[in-house]
């Protein structure tokens, strides 16, 4: 990938929209590209179904019909059950989780490196429709991934902590304590983390537990990707799957901004509980 990556060209006219499938979702997938035309999506974006195998896509496209089962902004990736994306399956234990993975893999092997000049790929559920026309979506998507925020609060939900301690197994000790300060943001950056033992996980308080891991994002965000720098992603997601084993609800997303923020040092995290962020955004 990285080789291929060197020599590839990459454009922010259009984004790149990725939604893996599988047949219980085929309605609503139906209802996603009738929302993309209606929008007019076409003018920002191509939209790569993608399928776990030629059959699924055939049935898929037995039941559209019209123009839109021919367009040439609406496109389809079958996923490949080969050796070289099998670390893939190992990055997360949760299929839908590790299919996303997939998609972008192959994405970049089918699609980027075969003279594509996608910039951002963004991954979606088929359960997606446009709230209003696309006008402006590309712009909107390069501009936000330009220079990225997000924003989270403490949770103590277990997809927090197992996405955290997959993550993390790849970082080295003082490494792992800086990217866990980056990604509990702006507010516990400056302040000691405190890895003080405890007699075992259920004696801590709820804000001892929260210290411990990264903020739960709110998904308020559309999940882009930059597909300049994705071949190194999947290289970190490489060395994760060799290095600990899959755990069941590590969710895609998370990682990738926990990659983007504390080993790319791209973008941050804010906490909107911290004193200070209630302060900015009360009333006057």
């Amino acid at each position: 990938w990285a080789a291929k990556a060197n020599n590839a060209t990459f454009s922010q006219r259009k984004v790149a929209i990725l939604a893996p499938l599988h047949a219980p979702k085929f309605e609503e997938a139906h209802s996603f590209l009738r929302s993309s035309n209606a929008a007019r999506a076409w003018r920002e974006a191509d939209l790569f179904f993608v399928f776990s195998s030629q059959k699924d896509k055939e049935a898929f496209d037995a039941k559209l019909g019209g123009s839109l089962r021919t367009a040439k902004w609406r496109r389809s990736l079958v996923l490949q059950q080969t050796a070289r994306y099998d670390f893939l399956w190992k990055s997360s234990g949760d299929y839908p989780v590790a299919k996303k993975h997939a998609a972008l893999a192959h994405f970049l092997d089918k699609v980027q490196y075969r003279g594509w000049t996608y910039r951002y790929a963004v991954v979606v559920d088929a359960e997606t429709a446009w709230a209003r026309q696309a006008t402006g979506f590309a712009r909107a998507v390069a501009t936000r991934a330009a220079d990225p925020t997000w924003y989270g609060s403490d949770s103590v939900e277990a997809h927090v902590g197992q996405t955290w301690a997959f993550f993390s197994t790849c970082l080295g000790e003082s490494a792992r304590k800086d990217a866990l300060a980056r990604l509990r943001g702006t507010y516990w950056a400056s302040r000691r983390l405190d890895d003080g033992a405890s007699p075992n996980w259920g004696h801590l308080t709820f804000a001892q537990r929260a210290a411990r891991r990264p903020l739960n994002l709110w998904w308020v965000d559309v999940p882009w990707y930059d597909l300049r720098s994705l071949h190194r992603y999947l290289s970190f997601l490489r060395q994760a799957a060799a290095a600990a084993p899959s755990h069941r609800r590590v969710f895609e997303y998370d990682l990738y901004v926990s990659w983007l923020v504390a080993v790319e040092n791209r973008g941050r995290v804010r906490d909107v509980s911290a004193p200070e962020a209630k302060r900015r955004t009360a009333p006057a």
